[in-house]
């Protein structure tokens, strides 16, 4: 047997018992090096700190796309209005695309849509542009937010004065005017141009 007759049988360890597979005991007296508080050595980086930096950057990260979403949330509403305010009404009233009064309702409609929309998506404040924008929110929206609501209930009214009532390129043309002229008194605050 391997054990040693001056120590108990207790504290004495069996050969399958011995400390980290050596076969060997340590020396009386001596230091067990695998036994002492491990220390970092040069360029040696713990786990739990390298946990914590990247776990910071992904939600650093995730946040970021979170407030791109947002802004790409506003600026297709806003690109979805445009389409149907100068893609079709604009264009319409100048001429430039024959009078069609089935597409300039169905633009009106779509407008009326969309800007019920725009106070709840721009609760939100997302503190960046969209990625090549040319337009951009400005910082006043929330601001005063207030105030930037207040621009919406004039717009829809000026829809709703006009909504089915657009009979040929004159009443087109006023419609387009009206609603535009509700737009720009809130885009001269609160739109910014970024390009």
């Amino acid at each position: 047997m391997d054990r040693d007759p001056r120590a108990s049988p207790a504290a004495q360890p069996v050969n399958g018992d011995l400390p980290r597979g050596r076969n060997k005991r340590p020396p009386r007296g001596s230091i067990d090096v695998a036994d002492l508080p491990r220390t970092r050595r040069a360029g040696e980086i713990p786990m739990k700190r390298t946990m914590i930096v990247a776990g910071t950057l992904l939600l650093g990260a995730g946040a970021v796309m979170a407030q791109q979403e947002i802004a790409v949330q506003q600026d297709n509403l806003m690109r979805s209005i445009a389409k149907n305010q100068y893609g079709v009404l604009q264009k319409m009233s100048k001429g430039d695309i024959p009078f069609d009064k089935a597409a300039a309702d169905q633009a009106i409609a779509a407008i009326e849509a969309d800007v019920a929309k725009i106070a709840k998506i721009f609760e939100i404040n997302p503190k960046q542009d969209v990625v090549n924008a040319t337009y951009g929110s400005s910082p006043k929206v929330w601001q005063n937010k207030a105030d930037f609501d207040s621009k919406i209930p004039p717009v829809q009214k000026a829809i709703a004065d006009v909504k089915g009532k657009i009979t040929d390129n004159a009443s087109l043309k006023a419609a387009y005017t009206s609603i535009n002229d509700r737009c720009n008194d809130c885009h001269e605050t609160y739109r910014v141009k970024l390009k």
